[in-house]
């Protein structure tokens, strides 16, 4: 498994699943998650982008931050 993902380090767990159900012997998905789990394998391939802060936008301020929220519905400052 070792060498496969040296070989193809953008295999996720299902396609090294395929991969060693056709070469080595089958096994489930859980048991793949474990043992890449354990050589510390994770795939490579592009994240997507979070959110980023826009320049020009104003930030405002949370105003309930130095309020005491008593019960349900009611706020007193």
């Amino acid at each position: 498994m070792d060498q496969q993902y040296l070989a193809t380090p953008f295999y996720g767990l299902r396609r090294m699943k395929v991969w060693l159900g056709r070469h080595v012997h089958q096994v489930n998905r859980k048991r793949v998650q474990c043992l890449m789990r354990t050589l510390g394998i994770t795939a490579i391939y592009r994240r997507p982008a979070g959110p980023r802060p826009v320049l020009g936008h104003q930030v405002y301020p949370y105003l309930l931050s130095r309020m005491e929220m008593t019960r349900p519905d009611r706020v007193q400052s």
